[in-house]
């Protein structure tokens, strides 16, 4: 079977909308348009193109589900996600159902799903969504410190280079 074609930008962010809908980022137009801080006529608008497809609109897209492919939605090149191939999600998964994260990385039961199928538990989806979030924020957080950690370093490496070209100096006297 021939995959459809969608020449237009706004065909892609139709089928963008369909599969953030689908995929329960988000519930329906309306929730799409308060995720994104618009207006319910303002998004129509969108849609319709009444009202130009923005960078930034496009940016608030992809907060939702950063798989998706920005330069697919501008120019139709590549797929719609980054990752077409499975998606593998592990956690650790209690006999009830509940994920359980305590702050381990062990993985033990992996749940597989692809971007046309629907595990069943979206319940699970959901609470795997928030733990990957989380994760993502924790990844943040540690990288910004990384980096005021390696500024205070050159600082400091620039102070101690410093002092010795100073006790150089005094040595030759």
């Amino acid at each position: 079977m021939k995959e459809k074609k969608y020449h237009t930008e706004l065909e892609r962010l139709n089928k963008v909308i369909k599969w953030l809908i689908f995929s329960d980022f988000v519930e329906n137009d309306k929730d799409l348009a308060d995720k994104l801080g618009y207006n319910k006529t303002y998004l129509s608008q969108i849609f319709n193109g009444k009202v130009a497809l923005s960078d930034n609109f496009i940016e608030k897209l992809i907060d939702l589900d950063p798989n998706i492919n920005k330069v697919w939605i501008k120019t139709g090149t590549g797929n719609m996600l980054k990752s077409d191939s499975h998606h593998i999600i592990t956690q650790t998964v209690k006999a009830n159902g509940n994920i359980s994260n305590a702050g381990n990385n062990n993985i033990n039961i992996p749940i597989q799903t692809t971007a046309s199928e629907n595990i069943g538990d979206k319940n699970i989806i959901k609470e795997l969504r928030s733990i990957i979030k989380d994760k993502e924020n924790t990844i943040n957080l540690l990288s910004e410190e990384l980096k005021a950690n390696r500024e205070e370093l050159k600082e400091k490496t620039s102070h101690i280079n410093r002092l010795l070209t100073i006790i150089e100096k005094q040595d030759k006297q």
